[in-house]
């Protein structure tokens, strides 16, 4: 089973002292149940399904006990299939560990990793820090394929945040022998940016919107950027369909939006030919002129941070630590209900 897990920025949750208002919103995050769940099961309530009670009830509850499939199945009501099926989410988490049943050392049961929560998460975050050291890898290789050189100095510009962080952290298999644009699918697909494909196809892939957003648009002029009208014009889509692939770049922490600085002439005056003539009646003290009149705003321009995706993972990077720190308080603090 390959681990996966989501990063997401935000506070740790220690403030809480009923076990569902940490439990669940911390099972939000990591992806384990994500944000709208449907159980599909006819319960009420997400804390009723089976995923939330196998690891809120059975392992959390009972962290001494080795259960077996069916144990699991009866307990909760469910099927065996459906019972693996969340397990092997908790084991793409590397929360859960294998041990012989006490009735038939021959059979396989499963519980939290050494009965402690705590003590299991060192596994989840050994597998967060090889699984990003290998997106260094590949993020390296993609820029050394784009070949663009630093350009030294840049323009002042006003910078803004771009989302809220998010980050699909897998340890998926990168093809490293073959060419940078074959990584660069791979990585993608991996970080959730082409999720809309539903499975990675190679060809179509390099085909895809978010794809050449990315990687003809912003890796290739890195410079100034581009602006929402350049580049639903180059890619011969919507306003709001370039949005929503810059957004999900903004979730990884690589955009950077920006406004460039307008030179200060001072206002613009409007000739006579250009003023309204007065009509009867009207004041002879001139109307106040609108300081920027003929001029249009400048425009928000879009690039990736720092015009290089290698510098731009350094923010990613710094995010994700950030984000596996607070996880790591919060499992403490979910810890310490099992041992009240």
């Amino acid at each position: 089973m390959a681990f996966d897990i989501v990063l997401v920025s935000g506070p740790s949750i220690t403030g809480e002292e009923e076990l569902h208002n940490v439990a669940l919103p911390f099972l939000n995050m990591i992806g384990y149940m994500p944000v709208g769940y449907d159980p599909r099961t006819g319960v009420e309530t997400v804390m009723e399904s089976v995923p939330y009670r196998l690891f809120t009830e059975c392992f959390m509850g009972q962290l001494d006990k080795i259960w077996s499939v069916g144990e699991l199945a009866r307990t909760l009501k469910t099927s065996i299939p459906t019972v693996y099926r969340h397990l092997d989410k908790l084991s793409a988490l590397d929360l859960v560990g294998q041990s012989s049943l006490e009735a038939d050392i021959s059979r396989k049961g499963y519980h939290i990793r050494y009965h402690d929560l705590s003590q299991a998460w060192r596994f989840t975050e050994v597998n967060i820090d090889l699984s990003l050291e290998a997106y260094r890898a590949v993020v390296d290789a993609i820029q050394a394929g784009i070949a663009k050189k630093d350009t030294g100095a840049e323009p002042k510009r006003e910078l803004k945040a771009e989302g809220d962080f998010a980050l699909r952290v897998t340890n998926c298999k990168f093809s490293y022998g073959e060419k940078w644009d074959t990584l660069a699918s791979e990585f993608l697909y991996a970080v959730d940016y082409l999720s809309d494909m539903g499975t990675l196809d190679q060809k179509k892939a390099r085909a895809t919107i978010p794809y050449k957003l990315l990687m003809d648009c912003l890796l290739r002029r890195p410079e100034m950027g581009w602006t929402m009208d350049e580049l639903s014009s180059h890619l011969e889509t919507t306003k709001p369909t370039v949005y929503r692939y810059l957004r999900k770049l903004g979730r990884l922490g690589v955009l950077e939006k920006s406004v460039p600085e307008v030179p200060d002439e001072g206002p613009a005056v409007r000739t006579a030919e250009e003023r309204p003539s007065k009509t009867k009646g009207q004041s002879e003290r001139p109307a106040a002129e609108p300081a920027a009149f003929g001029k249009a705003p400048p425009k928000r321009h879009f690039r990736i941070r720092r015009g290089n995706l290698s510098k731009a993972w350094n923010a990613t990077e710094w995010y994700a630590k950030a984000a596996v720190k607070s996880y790591r308080r919060t499992v403490e603090h979910l810890a310490s209900f099992s041992k009240h």
